[in-house]
């Protein structure tokens, strides 16, 4: 039974973590690597300092706009 729950919270956290994985542009397979601790950390860390791609997007047309015309 206790191992039935682990597989369904497994499940739940690894499809968070794809869909998230997903949004910025990476392979949801990223999501397996969370279950290796210093791997997760790693990829907390670059997703917590890296610039998600909807921020480059939103620097860029910032940059469209300043253009003089």
């Amino acid at each position: 039974m206790l191992f039935l729950l682990a597989l369904v919270v497994f499940v739940v956290l690894a499809a968070f973590w794809a869909g998230i994985f997903r949004r910025i542009g990476w392979s949801p397979w990223f999501a397996l690597l969370m279950v290796i601790p210093l791997a997760s950390l790693v990829i907390v860390l670059v997703l917590a300092f890296n610039k998600w791609p909807i921020e480059r997007r939103v620097e860029e047309l910032e940059r469209e706009l300043a253009k003089p015309r």
